[in-house]
């Protein structure tokens, strides 16, 4: 089966191109009022190749959110460094789309007026937007339903134009925070291969947060582990399955349950760990 990866010293994935998001010794707490500090994560260093997919995953409360919100510079880094094709992240940048569980569409707004928001905001021609957003809906199968209001559309069919919404934007790397996750079982399949054909035709850098281990193995180059709080790098493995891949398909692919259980005896073992720690 696959293993973890061995790592270098200081726990960062080598890659022998240039790394697109590269993190180095970061360290982040949360200050709160009359309390000491919680440590978030402590000394995570990570590199992520130009085109690559990872799926950050680890127990709940381990700091995934906190490392997807530093690198995409919502949240402003104490201690450490992280680099965006080798700037430093001080604030929010336009190459970066961000993606979250929540499709937190306008609901006065048409879904293809939803997707050309963020164009609006950047100054694109009403012209462009307009043709940019029916060609984003269009990716994710939503052709047709340009012109539906939030209140029209399913849940999946929400997060779909949420999806397009980020992908109009033409951004460089992408950031997902359980994207799939408020969807039910069936919805997310067929999202999560819409999203893999997309990947498979632009291969952007992809750094996806999921709680669900079947998503990050079927969908990621690597599954990167967190331990429990503070969170640091505890594995770095390799999903060596076959592209073009079928987020459904590929789950009855004996080598795919073999990595799955590899990673789920990891964060096991792990949680174990953190409920010892507890008593």
């Amino acid at each position: 089966m696959n293993r973890p990866l061995d790592l270098p010293a200081d726990g960062a994935h080598r890659t022998s191109v240039p790394a697109a998001i590269s993190v180095r010794n970061l360290t982040h707490h949360f200050e709160r009022r009359g309390e000491e500090p919680t440590l978030a994560i402590d000394d995570v260093s990570l590199d992520i190749a130009e085109g690559e997919f990872i799926a950050l995953v680890g127990p709940s409360g381990c700091g995934k959110t906190t490392l997807l919100n530093l690198v995409a510079g919502l949240v402003p880094s104490q201690s450490g460094q992280i680099t965006v094709r080798g700037l430093p992240v001080t604030r929010p940048s336009r190459d970066v789309g961000y993606i979250s569980a929540r499709d937190s569409l306008l609901p006065w707004r048409t879904a293809e007026s939803n997707v050309c928001y963020g164009l609006e905001v950047r100054g694109v021609a009403k012209k462009e937007r307009r043709e940019r957003a029916r060609a984003a809906l269009d990716q994710v199968g939503l052709a047709g339903f340009e012109k539906s209001y939030r209140s029209q559309l399913s849940q999946g069919m929400r997060q779909r134009v949420a999806i397009a919404r980020t992908l109009a934007t033409e951004p460089e790397l992408l950031l997902l925070d359980e994207p799939f996750s408020a969807l039910d079982q069936q919805t997310k399949l067929l999202l999560e291969n819409t999203f893999i054909d997309i990947w498979e035709k632009n291969h952007r850098t992809v750094l996806m947060v999921t709680h669900d281990i079947e998503e990050a193995v079927a969908m990621a180059d690597r599954v990167v582990m967190l331990s429990h709080r503070p969170g640091h790098v505890i594995a770095d493995i390799k999903v060596d399955l076959p592209r073009p891949r079928d987020a459904a398909e590929i789950r009855y692919d004996p080598n795919f349950r073999e990595i799955t259980h590899g990673v789920w005896e990891l964060l096991r073992q792990e949680i174990a760990q953190l409920h010892i720690s507890q008593i």
